[in-house]
């Protein structure tokens, strides 16, 4: 635009002073000045090139140019709800010739204004459309410089060496040889163990090249995809670092392969110049591939290096710190994420060389898989890929453990059992450290238990508690509700140095009681506050174990009985067992195992009261009907002076064996079949420490 030929012509005002909004109009060549009014005040100018399409608006208050188009400059520059709309603007009958010829138009044309917008619509349009087809020329231009893929990527014989080397295929349908990929002899293998039949995945031997074969049976084709990375030098400007999905087949006798490029960095020598990315598409609009944004969602990840080319195209580039372990990486066919490893090269190629050099393979993957794309920042744990020497590194002084880490080609998991051993100073064993990373489970997962278990000891422990209680689940989720566990205990003031209580021998059982424990505890205390509430939910204790209650009542004159210092009474209700157990922190009131005995007659649930303190809970005693002692549990189910209340309970024993009837020692019997069955069944679990509890709380009735 002639900005200072337009600029030369003065504005010309209008002369009707009825209208809020009018335009005059003049020219200047080819250009169309329309100068904009409103409420008596210059408000913009808008040149139109007549020849060209270019249109751009001028603020007088501001004093700048912009390419706003007329509709804009009319509606003052607002937002997006006025696209299209023109204000109700008036132009004086006698500037309309100047707007008509000037635009080349029709006398009778009626919107003046309409036809100034399509005019600058169509311009807008071919000048992105010049824009776009630049952009193609240039884009194409460019890649065409990218030289050809090697030979051996193209025909697959690289491919085939990197993903299969030793393998080679027989293929049969129905007993009948259809190819074999090892040599164009049409000799038939023989199986390798001397049989005749032919079957799937059976090794055989080609007796003209005397390869191995792997017999196929069941499929026609073998496939293996991965990605590939290949590096190129374009001129002494630019290289390229090509990514492509790579697919090797093997079907019959035939080897091929099919590569399909998906993105491409075109790498400068300038240090000013960035590296370009480009996607390949199919444009929608052209038979031939080529390259722009990412509307298809193509992504660089881990993938192979291609072992040629690789110093020539990074020299001089940003990314030459990378050549030296590209070309030991690609050589050895190490899967990596290449791409990030040249994005942040300057921090981490000398640590990834100093590790794979060192042998540390799995290290130095787990480090390349850490960085963050976002800020190449480190968001690994255990390693230090900063560290002055080799110990800061691995934050390990003992050289035999990490010697320990190379021969076992130990990653970042491992690393932090052994960063683990070395605080704590036990030995970590070879089988509990693969067992923990195989199943994902770190350090930081066992602390709650830590001190007072061993890392082995957790192992076996899991291992144990899936076979027998969570077999659906796997380790990391068991674990998860042995810590949920632990901490329910905590809160009910368990005590945790007993390892009946951090070792439950039925983890699933304890773990589901305490959860029963809470949501009774909670129950009752809405209950004290909601007595119909406390009634409705009696009832339904009541309908859920039919008979317990009478239970109780036809024992109560049995198993009554006060000395001196101690009483044992029977509880009137199933609600005042709930809330015993729920006063002494025990499962007699939140475990419906001691209901289901209550309700067949099998025991009983007795407290044992002192004389002074009748109100207050102090022991909850499980007895068979002729008085035999079960279980004896106080507060957080211990047995605080247990062998102060014995003598007691001999006596208390004597009391009821007087009150005994016929039915009572027909009930003893049945009871005593089933405590012995239940003997049994922990005897052949193993489970020892229940055993042991349940032998010091056992009183028999003499």
């Amino acid at each position: 635009m002639k900005r200072k030929l337009v600029m030369q012509q003065k504005p010309i005002w209008p002369k009707e002073a009825n209208w809020k909004s009018q335009i005059t109009a003049q020219k200047a060549g080819d250009i169309l000045i329309l100068d904009w009014f409103k409420k008596e005040k210059w408000k913009g100018r808008h040149c139109l090139n007549c020849t060209s399409g270019e249109y751009e608006a001028y603020d007088p208050e501001t004093g700048e140019w912009t390419r706003d188009k007329l509709e804009t400059m009319l509606n003052e520059r607002k937002n997006w709800y006025y696209c299209g709309i023109l204000p109700d603007t008036h132009i004086d009958s006698k500037f309309k010739p100047v707007i008509v010829n000037t635009m080349d138009l029709k006398p009778t044309t009626s919107s003046l204004l309409r036809e100034i917008q399509w005019k600058e619509d169509e311009y807008s349009r071919d000048k992105k459309q010049r824009a776009y087809y630049k952009r193609v020329r240039r884009i194409e231009e460019l890649m065409a410089q990218v030289p050809d893929l090697p030979k051996e990527l193209e025909d697959g014989s690289w491919l085939h060496r990197l993903l299969d080397p030793d393998g080679y295929y027989a293929f049969y349908k129905k007993g009948e040889l259809t190819g074999k990929t090892c040599c164009s002899e049409e000799a038939e293998p023989y199986r390798e163990d001397g049989g005749k039949k032919i079957r799937h995945n059976d090794i055989l031997v080609c007796p003209a090249c005397g390869k191995r074969l792997t017999a196929k049976t069941r499929t026609d084709a073998v496939w293996k995809k991965c990605r590939i990375h290949v590096l190129q030098k374009i001129d002494g400007e630019k290289s390229v670092a090509r990514h492509f999905t790579a697919e090797l087949q093997q079907r019959g006798s035939k080897i091929t392969s099919f590569m399909d490029e998906q993105v491409r960095l075109i790498l400068y020598r300038d240090p000013a110049k960035n590296c370009r990315i480009y996607y390949q598409i199919a444009n929608m609009n052209r038979y031939e591939d080529w390259w722009d944004q990412n509307p298809e969602g193509r992504h660089i990840t881990t993938c192979y290096l291609y072992d040629k080319g690789i110093s020539e195209a990074l020299e001089g580039t940003k990314y030459s710190d990378c050549s030296r372990i590209f070309e030991r990486m690609a050589a050895d066919g190490f899967l990596a994420d290449y791409n990030m490893i040249m994005r942040w090269s300057k921090d981490y190629a000398g640590p990834l060389e100093y590790l794979y050099k060192g042998r540390f393979y799995r290290l130095a993957k787990d480090m390349v898989d850490n960085i963050s794309g976002y800020n190449g920042s480190y968001c690994g744990k255990g390693l230090d890929p900063f560290g002055e020497d080799i110990h800061e590194i691995f934050g390990l002084e003992n050289w035999q453990r990490i010697n320990r880490i190379r021969d076992m080609d130990g990653g970042e998991k491992e690393l932090r059992w052994l960063q683990e051993e070395e605080e704590s100073g036990e030995k970590i064993s070879q089988e509990t450290l693969k067992w923990m990373c195989a199943y994902k489970i770190n350090p930081r997962d066992i602390e709650f238990i830590r001190d007072l278990m061993r890392p082995q000891q957790v192992m076996n422990y899991l291992i144990r508690q899936k076979q027998e209680s969570y077999p659906s689940l796997g380790y990391k989720e068991i674990l998860e509700q042995y810590a949920d566990y632990i901490s329910m205990s905590l809160a009910a003031q368990k005590d945790l140095t007993d390892p009946m209580v951090y070792r439950p021998r039925e983890l699933k059982r304890r773990h589901d009681e305490l959860i029963a424990y809470k949501q009774k505890a909670q129950i009752l205390k809405d209950l004290d506050r909601d007595p119909k509430g406390a009634a409705e939910y009696a009832a339904q204790m009541n309908e859920k174990f039919p008979g317990a209650e009478e239970a109780l009542a036809e024992a109560r004159e049995k198993y009554t009985y006060q000395s001196e210092k101690y009483m044992v009474m029977v509880p009137e209700t199933l609600m005042d067992i709930v809330r015993e157990g729920n006063a002494l922190h025990h499962c007699a009131g939140s475990s419906e195992r001691y209901f289901e005995r209550l309700m067949s007659r099998e025991t009983c649930i007795c407290f044992l009261r002192r004389v002074d303190e009748p109100q207050i809970p102090y022991y909850t005693i499980e007895v068979e009907p002729n008085g035999t002692v079960r279980q004896s549990r106080t507060y957080l189910d211990e047995e605080t002076g247990i062998e102060e209340i014995r003598p007691f309970l001999k006596e208390w024993q004597k009391h009821v064996k007087k009150k005994l009837k016929a039915s009572d020692l027909e009930a003893q019997k049945a009871s005593a079949e089933k405590r012995e069955k239940n003997l049994e069944e922990l005897r052949q679990k193993g489970n020892t420490r229940v055993l042991k509890a349940l032998m010091e709380d056992f009183m028999e009735a003499v």
